[in-house]
Formats: structure tokens, C-alpha cells, sequence
């Protein structure tokens, strides 16, 4: 699937119902790497979805006609994105140097995996070829909870930075060097 560049895009995957709004990173692996916007035109993450996940791409629609007036309200009130990473990841070409740089950079990130219906989320402790391991953190309390390992096959999702994931980090940190 060859996907254009600079241009935003209605992403549906395998959830019929919804689909993601973004632009095109690049690809490897078998994955695509996506910046992510909100519903109004604002960052929301840098995602790594599944070639085969991925069941139609949209590239005019009246709702990308708003999000692109929102994009420049945005834009027009110097409000820019407080994420430096995308310019970088975007450069990888293997699902290794982003697990690398995901783990060497203890990155909060969150898995969706072939037959759950639940993220999993947290830092990589260690990731082989065929597995990975992640110290994962409860979403509602910000606690460690325990290490979990998974195939790395099973990946159809990377949520690599976010909001949610940088507002949890920060919570999950406050709690470690404050004890709140």
C-alpha cells in the first residue's frame, strides 16, 4: 500500500466503527508509523499499526476538510507540537531500532496485540527477536504492575507517544520519587 506523504488521511483498521486521523510517518516491517491527531487538529501520538490492520485509507472527506481548518487555527495560534521525536523515529527502518530507541529512552508506551481487547502498557525491559518483555503500569492508579511477555508477531499496534501515555508516565514518576 503505498500511502501519500504530507497529506492527511482517514486511517480504518480492523475496528469498522472508528478510525484514526493523521499523516503518514513511514513504513517497515510490515508496519506503518502514523502522527496521530485528536478531534481538534491537535497531536495525540505517534502510532505503529499492522500493514494488515490497516482496511482503507480516506484522503477527502468533508470531516478532513475541518480537521485541516483546525490544524491551521492551531497553527495560527503558535501552539506547536510539544513532541520532538517524530522528525527522528520517522528515519527508522527496522520494528528493532524503534524497539531499541523506545526501551534505550524508557518511553511509556502501550501494545495492542492480535487477539486482545485490551492495551497493554509500559516501559520494555527487555525485547529479543521473537519476544518482548514489559514492566506494564495500571492505567486508573499509575502503579507497576507486573512484567509481561508477549510474541512479537502478535503486535498489530505500537502506541509510542501520546498524551495519555506522557500524562501516566508523569503520574507513574511523581508516584516513584514522591511516594503520592
Amino acid at each position: 500500500m503505498k500511502l501519500k506523504e504530507n497529506c492527511l488521511m482517514e486511517i480504518y483498521t480492523d475496528n469498522e466503527d472508528s478510525f484514526s486521523v493523521g499523516f503518514y510517518l513511514s513504513s517497515f516491517d510490515n508496519f506503518t508509523l502514523f502522527h496521530l491527531l485528536d478531534a481538534q487538529g491537535k497531536f495525540d501520538g505517534i502510532y505503529l499499526i499492522k500493514n494488515d490492520c490497516i482496511k482503507n485509507i480516506n484522503y477527502e472527506t468533508e470531516y478532513l476538510n475541518k480537521i485541516n481548518s483546525y490544524i491551521e487555527f492551531w497553527d495560527n495560534k503558535l501552539e506547536k507540537n510539544p513532541f520532538s521525536i517524530e522528525s527522528y523515529i520517522k528515519n527508522f527502518l527496522t520494528m528493532e531500532e524503534l524497539l531499541n530507541y523506545i526501551q534505550i529512552n524508557n518511553i511509556l508506551s502501550s501494545f495492542k496485540l492480535m487477539e486482545e481487547k485490551h492495551l497493554i502498557t509500559g516501559y520494555i525491559q527487555f525485547f529479543d527477536q521473537n519476544n518482548i518483555e514489559i514492566k506494564t503500569i495500571d492505567i486508573g492508579t499509575a502503579k507497576e504492575m507486573e512484567i509481561i511477555s508477549f510474541a512479537k508477531e502478535d503486535i498489530v499496534l505500537i502506541e509510542i507517544v501520546s498524551i495519555d501515555n506522557m500524562l501516566l508516565n508523569y503520574a507513574h514518576l511523581k508516584k516513584i520519587n514522591f511516594g503520592n
